[in-house]
């Protein structure tokens, strides 16, 4: 007699990005996964259903506008302001 081996795999992955104000939002937003995974997602689907604005300037604008706002950082990094 064969044994049939059923393997399940469960993987979230999450993408959070750092800026101030991000690590006091951190544990709220674990809370409000966790639930969702144990089926209270009601919280999750609020959060899912909010809209994300646009970017301003539109695609054309959105790479020299990145790669400017990347060079004002660094210079600002440089002179430690």
């Amino acid at each position: 007699m064969k044994k049939k081996i059923l393997l399940l795999t469960f993987l979230i992955f999450l993408i959070g990005c750092s800026s101030k104000g991000s690590s006091e939002n951190t544990e709220e937003i674990d809370q409000i996964i966790s639930e969702d995974i144990l089926g209270e997602n009601g919280r999750f689907k609020t959060m899912a259903s909010l809209i994300t604005p646009n970017f301003p300037g539109g695609p054309k604008l959105r790479s020299p506008l990145l790669a400017l706002a990347m060079t004002w950082y660094s210079m600002r990094d440089e002179l430690g302001l």
